[in-house]
């Protein structure tokens, strides 16, 4: 499986699903999903609008079972 990556570090391709780690209150709790970043608008579709979380890392979704 992949690393996490900092979205300081580098943003995901655009529409492609990723995990993500999400910062959700001021104590740092967190919580794992998945998510889509949008390039033009510079956000995860879901967890980016947030003024209550914040995408910290992310990586590629593994390969599905086979």
């Amino acid at each position: 499986m992949s690393e996490w990556i900092s979205v300081e570090e580098r943003l995901p391709s655009e529409n492609h699903d990723t995990l993500i780690v999400a910062v959700v209150n001021e104590i740092g709790e967190y919580f794992i999903d998945t998510d889509a970043f949008y390039i033009d608008e510079q956000y995860f579709r879901f967890w980016g609008q947030s003024e209550t979380s914040n995408v910290t890392h992310w990586m590629p979704l593994p390969e599905p079972p086979k």
